[in-house]
């Protein structure tokens, strides 16, 4: 066998890599498979391609689109894998799915058994895109044949996951189901009962988790577990009798009933691993053996059954080191709206309470946490979003996450590295997957159009800054199934800003001079609201709004002041740059010290009790100093341009009605960071 030297791959491969090859080497447990390949292959056809492979190693590269994800090769990876070998040569080419869909086609036709009704979602889809009289011809059947094949879609087949390509000789796949729970479709043959349900996981038990041995997977730990429960005796009475004959059994033995026997997973020390399977058949019991026998080996281990919360304890207050690190919990769990981080546990709801609960868990500094029964008490979308930002908060923090549940709809988004398939009995089984990034699964499914102010009305109470009159130049909107979860609105911009004239320095100038104001109103336009419903922040819907609307604007710069920005870095993911902090002008630091002097806090201001209280504590002198500071600011702001007056003309008007206190609510001044994007195109 022909050594490959020099190479960073080549020490580690034992496989001939031709030399014309080398340049296209690569990691191949990186690659992405979409489920859907309808090629199967036998045990021995899989020892067959393995001695060839050995024999005269990759003499045709693993073929893929440019994003990684298979047309060609998927058995010929999974079975290296197996083996150890993890680099092999790939020839990516710039592929759209239907092409590359068709390309797996022709070249499946060309070796393994297909599984039939595979086949026909792939017809399927390359009907939809057009490709059906091309597929037709590059495959030498007749339109009957194909229609034939398109009909077997009434009994639609399991789909298998990331590494399921494996299957037995006789093994017989039957059609998918719907879970009654969350109308995921699953394959029941994977929950097949061999036994008597375990309803309780009691004392009466014999687990043992002991070392096992790598088997090539190049994981850094493999355990093996045997579970099994005992029965005792039953009571002998009436009842219990008619049962032993009826069924004719013993009712005075013991009865041992194994949930898993020699069960081996191997794992790295920040792997994600999900368990899924029915209630009783011992996703729990994994979950805690795994977590003492991480304890065991001096990692700390945090359960949420075991984490506790106050009910008088402030979200907001209840955890993290700083409120920075506890705005990043709070979004994790889902909370991230500014009224929750300020109300009392005992204020939240049942669902709340249980993503607070989780935040509160992930607070706790820990190697391991263990999550049982993750999102059932959910809603499926809600449970999918949470999902999606545990592991996203658990792989930017390198730790492990063990979570258990019996719905299967939330696999995708939780993007596990391990996933555990547990039927009755000691029936499991285990998938190892690539757990590559990936998008929020539902974003498929929303779309971006124009929108209108009453879109920005329907979402407008759930902004922070509550509702203001606004004159809006581009609204845009953000729909899931057709309904409004998502609002960004952009207005004309300031006409004086220092931290625009530092880093665009052409539109610095007088605004008493037309053309500097003609300039920065034609080029620019301003960012001035973003609202994504509470339900979906955290999966990356605001980037998504911001960064594919801010072109359709058709300004050349898009820029913003938002006091958000120093917590949540959403708008330089979506493309903007950050300039930095702007501080308070002049007007405004007067304001800040005018209420310090008269004995308040002006962060509070923010809050209309507080604020009232405040104001009623005054003395008509120091109320007229008040005044004073606040018309001071309110004269700058009348200042800055067409959008500085139309905001000081609503907060004159707001004055009339409400007075001091409304002008205070207002103007109360906070320190904003500036960010500005400018239109490669224009």
């Amino acid at each position: 066998m022909t050594k490959i030297a020099k190479t960073v791959w080549g020490s580690k491969t034992k496989l001939h890599i031709p030399e014309d090859y080398w340049g296209m080497v690569e990691d191949i447990s990186l690659l992405v498979k979409d489920g859907d390949n309808p090629n199967r292959m036998t045990k021995e056809q899989h020892e067959g391609t393995w001695a060839s492979l050995s024999e005269f190693g990759w003499v045709y590269p693993l073929i893929t689109d440019k994003e990684g994800t298979f047309s060609d090769g998927e058995q010929r990876q999974y079975i290296a894998l197996r083996h150890n070998e993890k680099y092999a040569p790939v020839l990516r080419i710039p592929l759209d799915d239907p092409r590359r869909r068709q390309l797996r086609q022709v070249l499946n036709k060309l070796k393994g058994e297909h599984d039939p009704k595979l086949d026909a979602l792939e017809f399927k889809r390359l009907m939809d895109a057009g490709l059906d009289d091309e597929l037709r011809t590059m495959l030498a059947i007749t339109e009957d044949e194909f229609d034939k094949t398109l009909q077997l879609l009434d009994e639609p087949p399991f789909t298998p996951g990331p590494g399921e390509d494996e299957t037995d000789e006789d093994e017989e796949e039957s059609g998918l189901v719907e879970c009654p729970k969350c109308n995921h479709q699953f394959n029941p043959e994977h929950f097949k009962a061999k036994g008597i349900k375990i309803e309780d996981e009691s004392e009466d038990m014999e687990a043992h988790i002991r070392e096992g041995k790598d088997r090539g997977l190049e994981k850094e730990h493999t355990v093996i577990l045997d579970i099994v429960y005992k029965t005792e005796p039953t009571e002998v009475t009436e009842r219990s009798i008619s049962v032993a004959e009826a069924f004719g059994i013993g009712i005075d033995e013991s009865i041992k009933f194994p949930v898993y026997t020699s069960f081996e997973i191997s794992y790295d020390p920040t792997d994600l691993i999900y368990i899924t399977g029915d209630s009783g058949s011992g996703k729990t019991t994994f979950l805690n053996l795994i977590g003492d026998h991480e304890a065991e080996r001096g990692r700390k281990v945090i359960s949420f059954e075991k984490t506790r919360v106050k009910n008088d304890e402030t979200v907001i207050d209840g955890l993290g080191g700083n409120a920075d690190e506890a705005m990043n919990l709070l979004s994790a769990a889902g909370l991230s709206e500014a009224f929750l981080m300020l109300r009392k546990y005992s204020e939240l709801s049942d669902g709340q309470k249980y993503r607070y609960q989780l935040a509160k868990m992930l607070s706790r500094d820990a190697d391991v946490y263990l999550i049982d029964r993750i999102g059932e008490n959910l809603d499926r979308v809600m449970a999918k979003v949470l999902a999606y930002n545990i592991q996203k908060w658990a792989r930017r923090k390198n730790r492990m996450i063990v979570a258990a549940s019996t719905h299967h709809d939330i696999i995708t988004d939780f993007n596990p590295n391990t996933l555990v398939y547990k039927g009755f009995a000691e029936e499991a089984q285990i998938r190892y997957r690539s757990a590559i990034p990936r998008d929020f699964s539902l974003l498929k499914k929303m779309n971006i159009t124009e929108g209108t102010l009453e879109d920005f009305k329907q979402l407008e109470r759930f902004h922070y800054l509550g509702a203001k009159k606004l004159i809006a130049i581009n609204i845009f909107k953000l729909t899931y199934d057709d309904n409004l979860i998502g609002v960004v609105l952009y207005q004309s911009p300031h006409i004086t800003l220092r931290a625009r004239n530092q880093v665009l320095p052409r539109y610095k100038g007088s605004i008493k001079y037309k053309s500097v104001t003609d300039s920065i109103n034609k080029d620019i336009i301003r960012l001035s609201r973003i609202i994504i419903h509470p339900k979906f922040r955290g999966v990356g819907l605001a980037v998504k709004l911001v960064k594919e609307t801010m072109p359709k604007t058709g300004k050349k710069v898009v820029e913003v002041l938002a006091a958000m920005a120093k917590y949540n870095p959403f708008l330089e993911k979506a493309g903007m740059k950050k300039h930095g902090i702007v501080g308070l002008n002049d007007s405004q630091k007067k304001v800040h010290k005018t209420i310090e002097k008269l004995g308040g806090i002006p962060a509070m201001m923010n809050s209309p009790t507080h604020r009232k209280d405040f104001i009623e504590s005054l003395t008509e002198k120091q109320a007229n100093a008040l005044t004073d500071a606040l018309t001071t600011n309110l004269k700058s702001l009348l200042g800055q341009g067409y959008s500085g007056r139309h905001e000081g003309i609503r907060i004159i008007r707001d004055v009339a009605s409400g007075g001091l206190e409304a002008l205070l609510g207002d103007l109360i001044p906070t320190e904003r960071v500036y960010l500005y994007w400018e239109n490669p195109d224009l």
